[in-house]
């Protein structure tokens, strides 16, 4: 048996396009999804309007995420991964237990200030659109 030809140059290209593609179609689904579900909550927020939002096919939220649901899982752990590899930065950055303690305080406060449209996202869902209250 023989080894496949590598890749052309040209390949490698248009599958590197591909993917960045593919990242920027997920990129738009997870941003259109933190726009979406803060305005109307879960329930309320439809694939069609998630889809238009982030200028993608519709058959994009299946392919990337399997589902409403998916996606605003995906968004979520997106935001919570980031704060966890930050957090363990900064606390890493620290020796005594006093500082770990003022260090954690200063990281709260201030993901609460940065966060505050992910902050938007779980009160839709939990109390339905702003309107709706």
């Amino acid at each position: 048996m023989t080894d496949p030809t590598p890749p052309s140059p040209d390949n490698q290209s248009a599958e590197r396009q591909c993917l960045e593609r593919g990242d920027l179609a997920r990129r738009k689904l997870i941003e259109a999804g933190l726009a979406i579900f803060s305005a109307m909550g879960f329930d309320a927020a439809s694939t069609r309007k998630l889809a238009a939002e982030a200028g993608v096919n519709i058959a994009a939220i299946p392919y990337y995420f399997g589902s409403k649901e998916g996606l605003f899982i995906g968004l979520m752990r997106e935001g919570v991964e980031a704060l966890d590899a930050e957090m363990t930065e900064v606390l890493a950055a620290v020796r005594t237990p006093g500082e770990r303690v003022r260090a954690f305080c200063r990281f709260h406060m201030e993901v609460q200030r940065r966060f505050a449209d992910l902050r938007g996202v779980g009160e839709a869902v939990i109390s339905g659109p702003p309107d709706a209250a």
